[in-house]
């Protein structure tokens, strides 16, 4: 690898090398954007993108990325170190938890922290909320209840979030971050969370009953070499979950570089359905792997990108109109859930391990 250039990232110089060829197929990428810039985080530099031409890929990556020694440096202000937001105990609130427990209860089988048994009876409501009942699932990875003893690792844990909710319904969890201020956070919440890359953490062969990855591949300089590890601490019959953007969604065929799945530096890989596919089967799941996309996201993920493209940056989401678009592009998005299986913003792959 050739370390070609250095830009400056808050004050501090971050290292990049040129990338040429795809990073999941090897063929050699076209130009397809070039000029970019931070526009969430304030990350100084000028960024371009490359694309896969082979049909059976078409990845997305960052061709001038930052090494990885030096990719911290752009997680400096990332949403993952501010503090949690207390709870709303509004009433609108409190009918919202109980029809999402209801339907966990119902459609995914949960028996413990899903309240009384009458929230089944709200769990057809979830299909009415924003998100529908795939924000609900996704809330739990779409795993329905563990057995005794099931076992989770959170593959870029952030802040704990899910791990903590993935606990109070009965899973043994664990998580990794190569940010420390996200794993501090973690531990904050009582969890038991590892601060490194996977690379870095001694984990068992076949220790894991669930790995989930939440928006973490896009991040990561080998995405091949990181689900090959997930493999490998996978129980036998145990389970994959990735998701990450969609670069084959309606967001970035519409917004084009302003699309907020972009976000350079920090995302260095794109995905679209078939270079899921070939991701999962490369890393050495080779069964009836899924991969679909999802639309819980469509309200923010296009919201934002309409900012970027109108305003240059992203504004406050507590503005009225920032709810008011976000509520009409969540509608949006669900509707094109019905015209089309590739238009969703976000990819869900679910894997098993043979």
């Amino acid at each position: 690898m050739s370390i070609s250039t250095t830009v400056q990232a808050n004050r501090v110089e971050m290292r990049v090398f040129r990338r040429p060829d795809c990073p999941l197929c090897g063929a050699q990428g076209r130009p397809l954007y070039k000029g970019l810039k931070d526009r969430l985080y304030g990350v100084v530099g000028s960024w371009s993108m490359s694309e896969c031409p082979e049909r059976k890929c078409g990845l997305i990556w960052l061709d001038s990325t930052p090494i990885e020694e030096d990719l911290g440096v752009a997680y400096q202000s990332y949403y993952t170190h501010r503090p949690t937001v207390a709870t709303s105990r509004s009433l609108r609130h409190r009918i919202g938890t109980a029809v999402s427990m209801g339907y966990l209860r119902i459609a995914l089988g949960y028996t413990h922290g899903v309240g009384p048994r009458w929230y089944g009876m709200l769990a057809p409501l979830a299909h009415l909320q924003r998100g529908g009942a795939e924000a609900v699932a996704a809330s739990v990875a779409f795993q329905g209840m563990p057995g005794p003893g099931g076992k989770l690792l959170d593959i870029g844990c952030g802040n704990g979030l899910l791990m903590e909710r993935m606990r109070d319904l009965g899973w043994e969890v664990e998580g990794i971050d190569f940010d420390a201020g996200a794993v501090a956070a973690a531990r904050n919440r009582g969890l038991r969370a590892h601060h490194g890359r996977i690379v870095e953490v001694v984990l068992p062969n076949a220790s894991f009953d669930l790995v989930h990855l939440g928006h973490v591949i896009e991040h990561v300089h080998e995405p091949v070499d990181l689900l090959r590890r997930c493999h490998r601490i996978l129980k036998p019959g145990g389970r994959l979950v990735v998701i990450t953007p969609n670069s084959g969604g309606w967001g970035h065929r519409h917004f084009g570089p302003d699309w907020r799945g972009l976000e350079p530096p920090r995302h260095l890989a794109i995905f679209n359905r078939p270079a899921l596919h070939w991701l999962l089967a490369t890393a050495g799941f080779n069964g009836a792997n899924e991969v679909r996309t999802l639309h819980k996201g469509a309200g923010y993920i296009l919201t934002s990108s309409a900012m970027l493209r109108n305003l240059g940056t992203e504004r406050d989401s507590g503005h009225i109109g920032w709810r008011l678009c976000t509520n009409f592009n969540q509608l949006w998005g669900r509707i094109l859930g019905l015209v089309g299986d590739d238009l969703g913003e976000e990819l869900l792959g679910v894997a098993r391990k043979n």
